[in-house]
């Protein structure tokens, strides 16, 4: 026979336990999608080449294409899995995508 009694104590513990899944979770899609933002810039930035020899200062410009669509595309994805496991949506922090689409432009220097 299967003992179907459930001790609140138990219960209480499941539901902690599913809480910290939960926490555990939006932290790993948030990075996520940080580095999914930074892969998708580095993907699209044009590359540029310089080369200085030691105390030399080199100017250089960088083109290139800023998909920010993208950026935003994958939050919506993020936050669809969020809505599934009941957690609330993440927003963009646009200062930091900027920071991001810089930085991706920067390394294919």
């Amino acid at each position: 026979m299967f003992d179907t009694s459930c001790s609140p104590k138990k219960s209480t513990q499941n539901i902690s336990l599913q809480k910290d899944m939960r926490a555990g979770l939006g932290a790993k899609i948030s990075l996520l999608l940080l580095c999914l933002v930074v892969l998708a810039v580095a993907a699209i930035a044009a590359p540029a080449s310089a080369q200085a020899a030691s105390g030399t200062t080199v100017t250089f410009s960088v083109s290139g294409t800023r998909d920010y669509t993208e950026a935003f595309a994958v939050l919506k994805l993020v936050n669809q899995q969020r809505a599934a496991v009941s957690l609330p949506p993440l927003t963009m922090d646009t200062t930091l995508l900027e920071v991001a689409m810089n930085r991706a432009a920067e390394t294919e220097v």
